[in-house]
């Protein structure tokens, strides 16, 4: 074997040694890592860590000089810990305690009362609507008069608008299946059939769907928009047992706080393209090439997302950790500038000034690397710099787009935050009945999704549409999308 095969083959073991050393290093951080993307700082110059690596425990450190200091100090009295005022509107029950010694001859000169917060599980209660009839005693043909029933969610049933909301929110909120919830309905003494829980809720969504038909319009109507996707099982009615991998998309509205979720059987570029077909303005996503094309489509523009290239090189920061760990210092000092926007609630002029005196000398920076880096590699493109790497020259154009408005963001993390919940799920009930189904949850997940955008609670929120839908004006319909909704007023 001559030297030239020989260095070949070493070459290719060195690639496969390192290929497995970042393999192994994953699997390590997925298993023992931490859950958070936030990057803790590195301590400060001169600052001792707290558990120091191998071998620096041994080393001393020159004497420092010693200094006498001498300061005064005020005491500060601890105040005792305070208890949490009780609202006088809760239901109060007394409970007298009979004292256990003889009270003949005594008088009462007053009363210590010891208060405490009880807890009582979910409970019905019986609306009765009572119409009185009316008849004219002198006019029989006139007939009997009743007052007309007000209109209910679901005509005929049992289930008033409460109900029907808890139900919805234990599934998609709380992510308690229907089965789950009969069986607590049975423990309060109530015996619903899963069948009739499932019924309400199917009714229940149709009585929603024209809202969020409204929704799905006002999303695609809006000027900047974040896209991610997330997987589905879903029952296959033709093959018996077999599940049928479908997706949610997601669509986010920062600006309208608005969020919809459009299930689709598949993950091709079908469903987003059907959807964002009257779309224009900036479109935000990850890498994935389905979006890609819209780059190509009038009067759309796509942004990056910098989470997802911070994680190629989180990847890679064991194998590579002196030019991972400078481009993750690099997307930190990003990301620092944008915390600091954010928490000083600056404008979008402002915070796009920022950008350019502060985030732009960075990001030259990084494009400074990836320039050094097509020059000299010191990674093999298979290797996890080098994905990191080809990531992020294949985006850089995307990812440099927030600096052009300030209402952008530096990531899709607004997005990504939204599927948690369908994750959560998930690990609950598992799979959804059909497609239909699968719909219909997108649908719920979308209305709930826009509440939390809204800081509206839920529950009241569906009671109350619910309440409303069967008698409103279809044309002020968008009175009752969760950006414009309030209480109605009694």
């Amino acid at each position: 074997m001559n030297a030239a095969v020989l260095v070949q083959e070493n070459a290719r073991l060195v690639a496969k040694v390192s290929r497995l050393e970042a393999q192994v290093s994953e699997l390590l951080r997925i298993i023992h890592g931490r859950s958070s993307e936030r990057v803790v700082p590195e301590p400060p110059a001169g600052q001792m860590a707290l558990f120091p690596a191998d071998g620096e425990a041994e080393k001393t450190a020159a004497p420092a000089e010693k200094e006498e200091i001498s300061y005064e100090r005020t005491k500060v009295r601890k105040e005792k810990p305070f208890r949490q005022f009780l609202p006088d509107d809760l239901p109060h029950e007394e409970i007298v305690v009979k004292p256990d010694f003889d009270t003949a001859g005594l008088v009462i000169i007053g009363k210590e009362v010891t208060k405490e917060l009880e807890w009582i599980p979910g409970s019905f209660k019986v609306v009765c609507y009572i119409r009185y009839k009316y008849a004219d005693p002198n006019r029989e043909e006139a007939g009997v008069k009743i007052a007309p029933l007000p209109s209910r969610p679901i005509e005929k049933a049992i289930a008033g608008a409460g109900l029907l909301a808890q139900i919805i929110i234990d599934k998609f909120v709380d992510h308690l299946p229907f089965y789950r919830q009969a069986r607590r309905f049975r423990r309060a003494g109530f015996n619903i059939p899963l069948s009739t829980l499932e019924g309400w809720f199917n009714q229940s969504c149709d009585l929603l769907t024209m809202l969020y038909d409204l929704l799905l319009a006002h999303v695609s109507g809006a000027d900047y928009l974040q896209g991610d996707e997330t997987p589905l099982r879903v029952m296959c009615s033709l093959i018996k047992g077999k599940t049928h991998l479908g997706y949610h998309w997601i669509y986010h509205a920062p600006a309208k706080k608005l969020a919809v979720f459009d299930y689709r059987k598949g993950r091709n570029r079908a469903g987003p393209q059907e959807r964002l077909k009257e779309f224009r303005g900036w479109l935000q996503t990850d890498g994935y090439s389905v979006y890609d094309g819209f780059e190509k489509q009038d009067g759309i523009r796509l942004i990056g997302c910098w989470a997802h290239a911070r994680r190629y090189f989180e990847r890679a920061l064991t194998v590579y950790p002196d030019h991972a760990g400078r481009m993750i210092s690099w997307i930190r000092a990003l990301y620092a500038i944008e915390r600091s926007s954010r928490e000083g609630n600056l404008p979008p002029e402002q915070r796009k000034k920022l950008r350019v005196s502060l985030s732009l000398p960075i990001l030259k920076n990084i494009a400074g690397w990836l320039v050094e880096m097509e020059i000299n590699p010191v990674f093999l493109p298979k290797d996890p710099l080098g994905k990191a790497h080809t990531y992020l020259r294949n985006r850089f154009d995307y990812l440099l787009r927030y600096l052009e408005e300030g209402r952008l963001e530096i990531d899709n993390n607004l997005a990504e935050n939204l599927i948690r919940p369908i994750a959560v799920g998930r690990k609950n009930y598992l799979f959804a009945g059909s497609h239909r189904g699968a719909k219909r949850a997108a649908m719920i997940y979308s209305l709930t999704a826009s509440c939390k955008l809204n800081a509206i609670d839920p529950f009241l929120y569906l009671k109350d549409v619910l309440t409303r839908l069967p008698n409103h004006n279809i044309q002020n319909l968008h009175e009752l999308l969760p950006c414009n909704w309030e209480p109605l007023k009694n």
